[in-house]
């Protein structure tokens, strides 16, 4: 779906409809393996050469845990106010300028993509894996099993006198 930077009056609200096959097949990748279900609303408003999009995302994705790889499903609620312009002028840190076209399936899948945190775990899924030769444990925890020896303590013992 593409919007196009006109003239409106009074506010526009477009439902989220995508086609999930194609919005599969072109944007799956390692985090997210399937899209689920991604429905919602993004309410347009325009201020001077601002369009204020306030969107509300309702999504089921099948993700891939960080910690042991297993696939599952997760539901996301994303509720992001964004603001564009196809007027340089208006172009700030806050307001994206846009040339041409906005490509609303891109800005939603960009949307979904910064939502899911670095390190997600299935559920169930806080417990150490353990296989046979080997472990996998939180960086913060081996932080806590290394002893914070230096290797200048066995100068602590020389009678330097």
């Amino acid at each position: 779906m593409k919007f196009e930077f006109i003239d409106i009056n009074k506010p526009l609200e477009l439902p989220i409809k995508l086609d999930l096959n194609a919005f599969n097949k072109m944007y799956s990748n390692d985090i997210i393996n399937k899209f689920n279900k991604i429905d919602g609303l993004i309410k347009i408003e325009k201020v001077n050469k601002v369009y204020i999009f306030k969107i509300n995302i309702l999504a089921n994705l099948n993700i891939t845990s960080s910690l042991s790889l297993k696939k599952f499903d997760k539901d996301f609620d994303i509720k992001e106010t964004l603001y564009f312009t196809n007027d340089k002028e208006y172009e700030s840190e806050d307001t994206e300028y846009i040339d041409g076209l906005l490509d609303i399936d891109n800005l939603i899948f960009s949307l979904l993509i910064t939502n899911i945190p670095i390190t997600i775990h299935a559920p169930n899924e806080d417990k150490v894996i353990v296989g046979e030769g080997y472990r996998v444990i939180k960086e913060e925890d081996i932080e806590k099993e290394q002893t914070h020896s230096s290797p200048f303590d066995i100068l602590d013992d020389l009678d330097l006198d």
